[in-house]
């Protein structure tokens, strides 16, 4: 099929709902810290995500007053899920398939990944602060210019410490999320909006 000859950028439609309704409350006294782990295809990057996956849920495992949430592919458990849940690293209530993903980011305080759209455009464009892991490992997009690039068990540990810990931190870091924003949208269009005005 060939492109038509003019096209406009409305943005998405789904998105609308999200935005409108979107949180401006980052940290909360006395609630859990929520950490959501949007899991990527694992056969990009020859086996990354995997390792990525496995590292951080290690990680995770000790940090008990933080609420650790994996989005995991629609269809079937992975097989690093699998083995997650197997040896006894995460629990099954923990892994979410079904459901928007905008609701699971609009949730979430932080959002880690490595390398999904969901992470890299959908969770930036809600202005949730992102870590990617082995950021300069990525051939389709490297934060690392931008972010902290962690990319092993010390580095990660000291991050997440900093972010769930430190307002200041998490404020700081949250700012230098929105400013890649510049790079993923050219404004946040309310697409139903920009629709009726180009129809009408």
């Amino acid at each position: 099929m060939s492109l038509p000859k003019k096209t406009l950028v409305v943005g998405s439609t789904r998105h609308d709902y999200f935005f409108e309704r979107k949180n401006t409350k980052r940290i909360k006294k006395n609630k859990n810290f929520k950490i959501l782990y949007i899991k990527s295809n694992p056969f990009y990057l020859d086996g990354l995500e995997d390792k990525a996956i496995i590292l951080f849920s290690k990680i995770m495992n000790n940090f008990k007053n933080i609420k650790y949430t994996i989005k995991d592919r629609e269809n079937t458990l992975s097989l690093s899920i699998q083995k997650l849940i197997k040896e006894k690293i995460i629990k099954k209530k923990q892994i979410e398939k079904s459901g928007p993903i905008e609701k699971s980011i609009h949730k979430a305080d932080l959002c880690v990944g490595t390398n999904s759209t969901a992470l890299l455009r959908q969770a930036i464009s809600f202005n949730k602060p992102i870590i990617q892991l082995y950021a300069k490992k990525h051939y389709m997009w490297n934060t690392s210019n931008k972010l902290s690039s962690v990319n092993n068990e010390k580095e990660i540990i000291s991050l997440i410490e900093k972010l769930s810990n430190n307002k200041v931190i998490y404020n700081r870091y949250l700012n230098l999320n929105k400013k890649m924003k510049k790079f993923i949208l050219s404004n946040e269009l309310r697409s139903n909006k920009k629709i009726y005005e180009i129809l009408k």
